[in-house]
């Protein structure tokens, strides 16, 4: 009736909005690096590289021979890629193709800017080599938390902050990004007073003296003189 339509506009139009913008918008955590760790001269001895894993929605896609020749390109290549222009006659795509692997550079670029390719990104971490040395940076979960070691104790700083995307679904569940983050704040670089060849060295003196020495273990702590700087 005109006035339920009245009361609607005028005493709930408010509360409606509301409704409705809960219902359509939700928000996505965004994924940015974790600081990185370095030696006492700037050389990276933990650092977080962003990759990404594929996934197609045949239905929405533009440009299939486009999408096409570009995942053709991946390095490193999927053993199966899929094919949205070589698809059998009487055979349908399916609703959702997920690209095997994870994968950055160029080509993903190119992927994410085309309609019907969604880009999942992860935060991939590395390590120097050297048992020792991994001992004391320590390592980070699934979820990207310091679980021990330096990337633990340090977990304030490396970790990122909180960020993310408004995201909007049209009525026909289509997902759009409505607003981004300001930027992707990646967590703060440390910069330790281990030396990264010093520590090398200490390694290899210690494991040489276990060996003749025919023990079961060993630790080793190097100190610079007059400041207590630790560097191995």
């Amino acid at each position: 009736t005109i006035g339920k339509a009245i009361t609607l506009q005028l005493r709930e139009r408010e509360t409606l909005q509301a409704r409705a913008t809960s219902q359509q918008t939700t928000a996505r955590q965004v994924v940015a690096p974790r600081g990185a760790l370095h030696d006492r001269h700037g050389t990276p001895l933990a650092s977080t590289r962003m990759v990404y894993q594929i996934g197609i929605a045949p239905a929405e896609v533009r440009s299939p021979a486009v999408v096409d020749s570009l995942l053709r390109e991946l390095t490193p290549r999927p053993r199966t890629l899929p094919q949205l222009t070589a698809t059998p006659p009487g055979e349908a795509l399916p609703r959702w193709i997920h690209v095997p692997g994870r994968h950055s550079g160029r080509v993903v670029d190119a992927l994410g800017q085309l309609r019907g390719v969604y880009l999942t990104p992860v935060a991939s971490r590395g390590y120097a080599a050297g048992e020792g040395l991994r001992r004391l940076l320590g390592r980070v979960n699934v979820d990207g938390r310091g679980v021990d070691g330096l990337e633990r104790v340090l977990h304030p700083l490396l970790a990122p902050p909180p960020q993310q995307d408004r995201v909007l679904r049209d009525g026909f569940g289509r997902r759009y990004i409505a607003s981004r983050a300001a930027s992707r704040t990646p967590g703060q670089d440390v910069l330790l007073t281990i030396d990264r060849d010093m520590q090398a060295l200490a390694e290899q003196a210690l494991r040489a003296a276990i060996d003749s020495m025919e023990a079961d273990g060993g630790d080793l702590v190097i100190l610079e003189p007059g400041t207590g700087k630790i560097r191995a």
